[in-house]
């Protein structure tokens, strides 16, 4: 149940020209408390929401950087 409450809020972040700053700031931050006390009784489900940031935020980097370099690109030729 925390799990894929989580995860949907993760997945606010993988939008198209989302300002990931904000909404960690007013959105994520918000849970910390949940996430710790998940932490500490819930190892198995916090491992998974951990799990599920990294691999939201790898997606994120990794279009940003990718978006850059073909633009990037675009401008030299």
């Amino acid at each position: 149940m925390v799990f894929d409450f989580t995860v949907q809020k993760l997945y606010a972040l993988r939008k198209p020209k989302t300002n990931i700053q904000i909404l960690q700031q007013s959105i994520l931050l918000k849970y910390k408390y949940i996430l710790s006390f998940v932490k500490e009784h819930g190892k198995e489900e916090y491992l998974e929401v951990r799990a599920a940031y990294i691999d939201t935020m790898n997606k994120v980097k990794f279009y940003s950087i990718s978006s850059f370099w073909i633009l990037a690109s675009l401008d030299g030729q």
